[in-house]
């Protein structure tokens, strides 16, 4: 029978490798969306460090929330924390975020948020 710190270490590493899978079909899904591969960094709960995506000319750093499904700039208040593991980091353009189901925020990108039922 496997101790507690054995069962612990296994699902830390069962977690990291379901992110890791999911950052895997994440970033296929963004290569055939869109003619230009983009960079998303998925940040596991089991710590360590992690290199930020570096926003090119006319691309945006974004934060997802992957629960939610919505989009968020980094200073917004209700982006998720770093340690959250519902975040991801994107940079891209927001139509491209859009594109694969998220939706922007409406407190930090209220321009982008359709507006339903006026003309």
């Amino acid at each position: 029978m496997p101790t507690v710190d054995t069962q612990r270490h296994l699902r830390t590493v069962l977690k990291f490798l379901a992110l890791a899978a999911a950052a895997v079909v994440f970033s296929l899904l963004l290569t055939h969306s869109t003619s230009k591969t983009m960079t998303v960094v998925v940040t596991p709960s089991v710590g360590g460090t992690r290199s930020l995506p570096v926003a090119e000319e006319g691309e945006t750093r974004y934060i997802l929330n992957m629960r939610s499904r919505r989009f968020h700039l980094p200073e917004c208040v209700y982006a998720p924390d770093e340690d959250s593991r519902n975040r991801s980091e994107f940079c891209g353009t927001a139509e491209a975020v859009i594109a694969i189901g998220y939706t922007p925020c409406k407190n930090c990108l209220p321009e982008l948020v359709p507006t339903v039922g006026t003309d």
